[in-house]
Formats: structure tokens, C-alpha cells, sequence
């Protein structure tokens, strides 16, 4: 279930990444337009939010929001270091 919640997790944080300019151009090579803006970032919240929701319903409350804020970080260093990696790569 763990899975699950990192893959959710993943799909939140790249969305809310996309929906940033400067993210956006480093995949894409545009910049994004105000409606995908808004649509990635009605993507990448609610899916954070089921994500801890799956989670607390999996491990309880206790374990599951902890297990939901160590699989967070690690998701979001794994987006962060993606960031970066395609940014020097594009430089």
C-alpha cells in the first residue's frame, strides 16, 4: 500500500511542479498557459490530499501519517533533484 501512496504522492508533487513557469519550460521548452496552470494545480493538491487520506485509512493514523510524511519528503527530494538534474541539463 506504501506504493501506492508514493506513486500518488509523485503525481501530486509533479503536477504542482509543472504548474510553476520555470518548471514547466525546463520539461517542455514552453511556458505554461494559465488554464493548464490552473488544472495542474486542481490535479496536484486534491491527489496530495488522497494520498495522506489512503494512507491514514492503510496504517491508521499514527503510522499512517508517518509513513505519509517520510514517503513526502522523500518524493519531493526525488522531484527536487529531477528539477535540478534537467535544469543543468538543458544549460
Amino acid at each position: 500500500m506504501y506504493v501506492l501512496v508514493f506513486l500518488l504522492l509523485m503525481l501530486g508533487l509533479v503536477a504542482l511542479c509543472l504548474s510553476m513557469n520555470r518548471h514547466h519550460r525546463q520539461v517542455f521548452s514552453t511556458s505554461v498557459s494559465a488554464s493548464r496552470q490552473r488544472l495542474l494545480r486542481l490535479i496536484g493538491y486534491p491527489v496530495l490530499i488522497l494520498s495522506a487520506i489512503v494512507a491514514v485509512n492503510a496504517y491508521g493514523v499514527g503510522l499512517g501519517l508517518t509513513l505519509y510524511t517520510g514517503l513526502f519528503t522523500v518524493a519531493m527530494l526525488l522531484c527536487a533533484f529531477t528539477m535540478t538534474f534537467l535544469g543543468a541539463k538543458k544549460s
